[in-house]
Formats: structure tokens, C-alpha cells, sequence
């Protein structure tokens, strides 16, 4: 596959994975769809606050940009795998959604002013709106392992990484943000420790990606971390 085709087919995967995410966490949101999401209200939910808090803010970046390159990744490795993508497509969506989240995160860890062409999500909107949203894109794709109709062992399986590598982005970062303050000699880390906030921080989503192919292939554990 040379250049041009895989620029295609990102343009292309960027649209239908868009789609998807309009339709799981929509433009504009009502107390229904809270129902849907978050389970039935104990007293009323405030959809016009929360579509302010989360979902503006949300679309706002997600319409600025980005290749959308890691759903494409596990949509080719499942494709290649022999999946049904009909039935597991929507797997796509939840390392896009993880990977816009840590991107708000980064922005008030970074101090950053912009992001794709815009005011950094924590500049436009408040930095107690920006933290809430980056926690909430890190939990609301779970409602889509939720309504997914598989058995309980390829269930478990899809939990359990999608637990393990976010916490493994959280150690990535954390380990980042403590050498930049200093808390180490830089002369004392190691190749190995850096290669693995590397492949925490940054590595980590396609990662995900990658096993999620796996494990809906029905791959064993050690050929699901092999292809991770």
C-alpha cells in the first residue's frame, strides 16, 4: 500500500469513525440519552449543563482535527484478522476518544496555549471543565464495551486491557511530568526506563488498538501481546 492509498483511506476512516461517535455520544444530548449513558436518574440530570461541560467541549475538539489514525489501526488489524467488523466496529471509536481525552490532560499538565489551530480546551473553557471532560473521555467509551454482545471470556478479556494500558498511560505521564520537574537526575535514567514511558505515554493507545484486534479474533493472551 503506498502513501497516497493509506492518506486515502485515513480521509475515509476519519468519516466513519466520526459517524460512529455522533451516533454513540452525540452533537446534542437530552436527558434520555443520560439514561442511556450514565443508567436512570436517582432524582434529574441537567442534559443542557452537561451538554455545555462535556459534549460542546468534546465536539469542539473533535471537529478541529486529527487523523484518526488509531481506530484505522484496529480496523485494518481486525479486518486482516478475519473479524466481523460489522459486529465490533465500534471498538474504533474508544481509543479515539481515550487519545482526545489524554490530549486535554496534556494541554493543563503542559501548560499549552493551542491545540489544532485552536485555544487549548482548558483556555476556552475553564480549566475545572477541561479536567472533568479529559476523567469523562477516559470513562464513558466503557458504556460501549457495555452494550456489546459477547461472551463473558472476550468480555473480561477487552476490560482488561482497556484497565491495563490506561493505566499504563497514567504511568507514562507520570513518569514524563517527573522528569521534566526534576525529580530525577536526568543522568540516572536509564535507556529502558525511557523506552518504557515511551511506549506508556505514547505507545500505549495504539497498543490498545492492537490487542483489542486480538482479542476479538479470539487470539490467545500471549499472540494478543505479541501483536500489542
Amino acid at each position: 500500500m503506498c502513501l497516497m492509498d493509506i492518506e486515502g483511506e485515513l480521509r475515509e476512516n476519519r468519516k466513519t469513525v466520526d459517524t460512529i461517535i455522533e451516533r454513540r455520544f452525540p452533537k446534542r444530548i437530552d436527558a434520555n440519552y443520560l439514561e442511556w449513558l450514565a443508567g436512570e436518574a436517582s432524582y434529574s440530570y441537567d442534559p443542557e449543563v452537561v451538554q455545555k461541560t462535556i459534549f460542546d467541549p468534546m465536539w469542539d475538539l473533535l471537529s478541529r482535527g486529527g487523523k484518526r489514525w488509531r481506530p484505522w489501526l484496529f480496523l485494518i488489524l481486525a479486518k486482516n484478522l478475519g473479524v466481523d467488523l460489522e459486529k465490533y466496529r465500534e471498538l474504533a471509536i474508544i481509543v479515539e476518544l481515550l487519545h482526545n481525552g489524554s490530549l486535554v490532560a496534556d494541554d493543563i499538565e503542559d501548560g499549552a496555549d493551542m491545540r489544532r489551530g485552536d485555544k487549548a480546551i482548558h483556555l476556552k473553557y475553564g480549566l475545572d471543565v477541561a479536567v472533568n471532560l479529559s476523567s469523562a473521555m477516559y470513562f464513558m467509551p466503557l458504556r460501549i464495551l457495555m452494550e456489546m454482545d459477547v461472551d463473558d471470556s472476550i468480555y473480561r478479556r477487552l476490560v482488561d486491557a482497556y484497565l491495563e494500558d490506561m493505566i499504563r498511560i497514567h504511568l507514562g505521564q507520570a513518569t514524563d511530568i517527573g522528569w521534566h520537574r526534576g525529580l530525577k537526575d536526568p543522568e540516572e535514567i536509564t535507556v529502558d526506563q525511557y523506552l518504557q514511558m515511551c511506549a506508556n505515554k505514547t505507545g500505549v493507545l495504539p497498543r490498545l488498538a492492537a490487542r483489542f484486534a486480538a482479542i476479538v479474533a479470539r487470539l490467545s493472551h500471549d499472540e494478543e501481546v505479541r501483536l500489542g
